[in-house]
This record gives structure tokens, sequence and C-alpha cells, in this order.
């Protein structure tokens, strides 16, 4: 399986509704995954690109609404996820672990596998939905997941071990 590769001063941008089955390498580059053109009567923004994970040492991931896991691996990323409104989707059977900064404000999605969150800052997202997996925060003892709405599914699991969750409204399955 071939990987992109965005290393520093490199930009790769995910223009329209696209769908890539490999990883893309993040190191000091950037990976923008915000759809800024409209196609077949979709506005720009408003459809989902995916990739086959993340992984990397620096750098950003800029998202808008992005599915990631599809490659069915374990990566880890330690670069920024940025994005107003932004949202990731985690699919599959791998375990997704970011730890760079976060600071996406949109949905956090898990329907497969573990996204763990390993990042030294407070996490905060409009919602956290657990479909099916995990949400993992990997303890630390000062991570704080701070979300607006809470949704764990029957079977599915959000690990906070040794952090901190703040939820202003939610639901177990």
């Amino acid at each position: 399986m071939t990987s992109l590769i965005a290393s520093y001063g490199v930009a790769i941008c995910l223009r329209h509704a696209a769908s890539l089955d490999s990883p893309v390498v993040v190191n000091g580059g950037t990976l923008s995954m915000v759809a800024l053109v409209s196609e077949s009567g979709v506005l720009a923004g408003t459809y989902d690109q995916s990739i086959g994970s993340p992984a990397g040492t620096g750098g950003a991931v800029n998202i808008d609404s992005g599915t990631v896991g599809k490659a069915n691996t374990s990566t880890s990323y330690a670069g920024a996820v940025t994005g107003a409104n932004g949202s990731i989707r985690k699919v599959g059977a791998g375990t997704l672990t970011l730890s760079g900064d976060l600071t996406y404000t949109g949905v956090t999605m898990v329907e497969g596998g573990t996204l763990a969150l390993a990042n030294t800052n407070s996490v905060a997202t409009f919602a956290a939905t657990v479909i099916a997996g995990t949400l993992q925060l990997t303890p630390l003892k000062t991570r704080v997941l701070d979300v607006d709405i809470a949704s764990v599914f029957a079977g599915a699991k959000l690990d906070v071990t040794d952090n901190k969750l703040i939820v202003r409204s939610g639901s177990v399955g």
C-alpha cells in the first residue's frame, strides 16, 4: 500500500469528495481535508473526505469533515488536528493515536477500532459519539474531554481512565 507523504513545506489538499485507502504521512507539512469546491450540486464543505489513516511526526491536518481508519491499520499522528467546526469519524479495525494539539471543534465519532487521544492538552469538541469501538483518553491525570453532547451506544466504550470528563448532555445506550 502506497502512502502520500507531506513533508516540511509540502501541502496536500483534498479538494473534492476525496477517498484514499492508504495512510497519509504528515511530517511537518499540511494535509487539508477541507472541501473548497462545490460539485454535483453539493455545497463546498458539506461532504466527507476519507483517508486510510493519518500518520507522522508533525505538521497539521486541517479538517472539515474527515473519515479516518479505512486502511484498518494502527497509526500514530503527533501533529495538530485543526478545523473550525471540523469533525473526525474513525472507522476500521485499527487504532489511531492522536498526540498533537487537537483544536477542531466539531463532532468526534468512533464507528470502529479505537481513537486514542494522547495529547497533553484538554480536548474540547462539540459532540462525542461512540457507535462501535472505543474513544480513549490515554491515562495522564490532567486531560479533560469537554463536550456539549456525549452518546455511547451499547457495546461501545468511552475510556477516560485517570482523566476528567465534562458532559453537558448525553446518553448511554
